[in-house]
């Protein structure tokens, strides 16, 4: 689930830091392509091909998955979904490989290869990373390229545009769900021979773990959930209230802060004061990246602030800037959103805004209509989403709402059928189970992460103090935290750094 149609004119402007093309270190398997068909389905196919990367300091295998595009009636024809398989530094690496399922739903898995080098899951077992139907290199994309090259007032007609398209060049958009991607998945895992393997998700792909989890359970040895989005919430209900709490759970943290308190007074009070200056006196902003000295040129209101604020809280490197760059653009430099847009590092990229959203085949707008307006907004009810902004009585909420009824309309026309009642149902599972929330995470809360928790018997919870959505990019906690589960799932980790975790605000 992705929060950004009050930013989506931002947030096109943006492209991911991304890896070089080239000659890549391939292993034997890659120089001799071959074939595999899977012996319980031999409409699945898998083919090995020569990797597009550039040089990378791991043994690294490419490929291509050839599924049905409808696990239910296999006559309707194919897709190719591409993998990417890091291998594991170690001469004994685990039997079970560790399996990425990206967030959005839209985002590419094999797009940003660089980021998982140093991260301690290769030196024990392969990482497997595949793009989701619809996504990334899949072929068909739902990449909606007219949205990413329209212009803000445009963006109702380019998705229309985007839709009609899709449907001529006979695109079913009904067959791009979270249960026909977890059979692409269970494919995968059967061309490729493994037994079991463990299911990393994001986001999103925690939904995608746990559908995996519910429709083929026989083939997992264990799962690990950042920032839980289950398949029971009705999320667009409460999406703005959410986000209004994260934010004032922020502004609560910095008041408890000695520094912050004495350099931001009244943090909530002058939000609210900008705000409303900002609806009374809209301004016009360019901000430049200072990593890629891109443009981005954009009409700051109050909801727009509410709006970039919500995506702050994704990293711990925005969070420690809010209250800095609040009194900022309340003094009157507007530029300051910056701070709020950009990272000031190319370690630090990989959870930022630019990181969510990039244009190209990187995200695709079209999956994400379809796996939403089909799963998620056909259970959910505007008029309870504005009722619980109603009663909520936080002035935050009716700022991020309109972003909340952006999504309802765009539904209205976005016809990619209506999921079945399963899909609105928890998920319940003994399968060992590793739980990350983070506590300033403003899309999936920690208490949804809590109630997912319960439903999964023998899971482990864990709340990280500093950290916002994605907490596997909030640092090196969360994945010595992951590690030490891999290695001994049934066993509770320790999690000993979490004592450490905190933010150190911005001050003047």
């Amino acid at each position: 689930m992705k929060y950004f149609w009050n930013l989506i004119a931002v947030l096109v402007a943006f492209a991911l830091i991304g890896v070089s093309a080239g000659c890549g270190q391939v292993s034997q398997r890659n120089e001799t392509v071959a074939d595999s068909t899977s012996l319980q389905n031999p409409l699945v196919k898998f083919k090995w091909i020569k990797c597009p990367y550039g040089n990378l300091p791991v043994e690294i295998d490419c490929g291509y998955l050839v599924v049905p595009v409808n696990h239910f009636n296999p006559q309707e024809g194919k897709i190719r979904l591409p993998v990417t398989i890091l291998r594991s530094r170690s001469n004994n690496p685990a039997s079970e490989a560790l399996v990425y399922l990206a967030g959005g739903p839209e985002g590419s898995a094999t797009d940003d290869i660089q980021s998982w080098l140093k991260l301690p899951y290769l030196k024990d077992r392969d990482l497997i990373l595949m793009d989701q139907r619809g996504s990334g290199k899949a072929e068909p994309s739902l990449n909606c390229y007219e949205v990413e090259k329209s212009i803000p007032s445009n963006h109702s007609k380019a998705i229309q545009q985007c839709y009609k398209r899709l449907k001529q060049q006979g695109v079913d958009l009904s067959v791009y769900t979270s249960a026909q991607s977890a059979a692409d998945f269970n494919a995968l895992r059967s061309v490729l021979d493994y037994t079991s393997w463990d299911l990393l998700g994001v986001s999103y792909g925690t939904r995608l773990a746990l559908t995996i989890l519910r429709d083929y359970p026989q083939g997992i040895r264990s799962v690990i959930l950042d920032s839980v989005y289950p398949l029971e919430v009705n999320a667009y209900e409460e999406q703005a209230v959410n986000g209004a709490r994260a934010i004032e759970t922020l502004f609560h943290h910095c008041a408890e802060d000695e520094g912050c308190a004495h350099a931001y007074p009244d943090l909530p009070q002058v939000f609210e004061d900008l705000l409303i200056a900002l609806d009374n006196n809209p301004s016009e902003v360019t901000v430049t990246s200072p990593l890629s000295g891109e443009e981005v040129f954009l009409t700051l209101n109050g909801s727009m602030m509410a709006s970039l604020v919500f995506e702050a809280l994704y990293h711990p490197e925005t969070i420690a800037r809010i209250p800095y760059v609040i009194y900022e653009v309340q003094y009157g430099y507007r530029e300051a959103i910056a701070g709020l847009m950009f990272p000031q590092s190319k370690e630090d990229h990989r959870g930022l805004i630019q990181s969510q959203i990039s244009n190209g085949a990187s995200t695709s707008e079209g999956l994400f209509f379809s796996i939403e307006c089909n799963e998620e907004v056909r259970f959910n009810s505007l008029t309870k989403a504005e009722s619980a902004v109603k009663g909520s009585n936080l002035m935050l909420a009716r700022y991020l709402l309109s972003d909340v009824r952006s999504i309802f309309e765009i539904c209205q026309m976005w016809d990619s059928g209506a999921a079945p009642e399963i899909e609105n149902q928890p998920v319940i599972s003994d399968i060992p189970a590793l739980v990350l929330a983070g506590e300033y995470d403003p899309l999936t809360p920690p208490t949804w992460g809590e109630q997912t928790a319960q439903n999964l018997l023998n899971s482990y919870y864990f709340l990280f103090p500093a950290a916002g959505h994605a907490v596997i990019d909030s640092g090196e906690c969360p994945s010595l935290l992951i590690a030490e589960f891999l290695a001994n799932p049934t066993t509770p980790p320790q999690a000993t750094c979490l004592q450490d975790q905190k933010i150190n605000f911005w001050l003047p």
